[in-house]
């Protein structure tokens, strides 16, 4: 069955081909920032990241009036949505679709 991935500048939904509604739904926001505790990155997606407000302050979407500006945060929002449907690992075997905006700019391609 093919995944359906609506990758909106807002707000992703992810669910299966011959489904009514989305199994997953977030806001597409990232959130990188350094703990100094212990010294790590961390990464917080969706809710997660804009849940805390102290978290919320670094929250960036992957889309910059619409159009995708950084893979860097989309691949974050992709992993989200993969580990919320339950597909973890290297690979996923299933056909996935992805949309994209109407018109996308060849270059976002590129990003």
């Amino acid at each position: 069955t093919p995944l359906i991935i609506d990758n909106g500048s807002y707000e992703c939904r992810v669910g299966w081909a011959g489904e009514t509604d989305p199994r997953v739904r977030f806001e597409n926001m990232v959130a990188k920032y350094r703990d100094r505790a212990v010294n790590n990155q961390v990464i917080r997606v969706g809710p997660d990241a804009l849940n805390d407000p102290s978290i919320r302050t670094h929250a960036r979407s992957p889309f910059d009036g619409g159009i995708l500006f950084s893979s860097d945060l989309l691949q974050y929002s992709l992993d989200y949505a993969f580990f919320k449907m339950g597909l973890e690992g290297e690979r996923v075997d299933h056909p996935v679709l992805l949309t994209e905006a109407v018109c996308n700019p060849a270059a976002s391609r590129k990003s």
